[in-house]
């Protein structure tokens, strides 16, 4: 848990291939909290990306989209992708963290299959609370405490904001997401 993946030491998937950290990513944990379009490049061709991988400290894991409108057919297998992508990187030898992610409390039944238990897990706030969708947000926070039931993870990470209704949960950490350190650094630079 001290290793944990922090605000400076972690990129996107998509950052990986900028020159400013193609030849330090041994410095960083990669993420594939991006867009689903972004990560589907991965799976469609896992051997273009695995090398690069490799040179991280570690990888968290796929986070394909879930959500009310998709059909319930396309939400599995987007958790499946998610399940097997976390599996092909720990085939691979890479330290990696799998992703938990829901929409709805009738997903927990099935959302959280395949995690592992007393693990360090991940999962983002991206999407889920801004918007009009006043549920959201209380959606995402009663999907952390019933996977904290659930699983018994020794860690949650959180990719996105603080959130004060988890702070009884002494097992979650977290860092920001891109979007956040895109929007600190071009404010920073004015």
């Amino acid at each position: 848990v001290k290793d944990l993946p922090n605000d400076d030491g972690v990129i996107s998937f998509a950052e990986m291939f900028s020159s400013k950290y193609r030849n330090k990513l041994s410095n960083y944990w990669i993420d594939m909290f991006n867009n689903d379009i972004v990560i589907e490049k991965f799976w469609k061709n896992p051997e273009k990306y695995l090398p690069l991988m490799k040179q991280a400290k570690g990888v968290i894991a796929s986070d394909y989209s879930v959500m009310n409108g998709l059909l319930l057919t396309d939400n599995i297998y987007n958790i499946q992708r998610n399940r097997i992508t976390a599996y092909m990187l720990e085939q691979e030898k890479i330290l990696s963290i799998p992703v938990a992610s829901w929409y709805n409390e009738e997903s927990f039944d099935w959302c959280f299959d395949g995690l592992p238990h007393h693990s360090v897990i991940a999962i983002s706030s991206n999407g889920c609370l801004k918007g009009e969708c006043k549920t959201a947000k209380q959606t995402f926070i009663k999907g952390v405490f019933e996977l904290n039931r659930r699983k018994t993870p020794i860690a949650i990470l959180i990719c996105g904001p603080h959130l004060d209704e988890l702070d009884s949960l002494s097992n979650v950490f977290y860092y920001k997401s891109y979007s956040q350190r895109l929007y600190e650094r071009l404010h920073k630079n004015g």
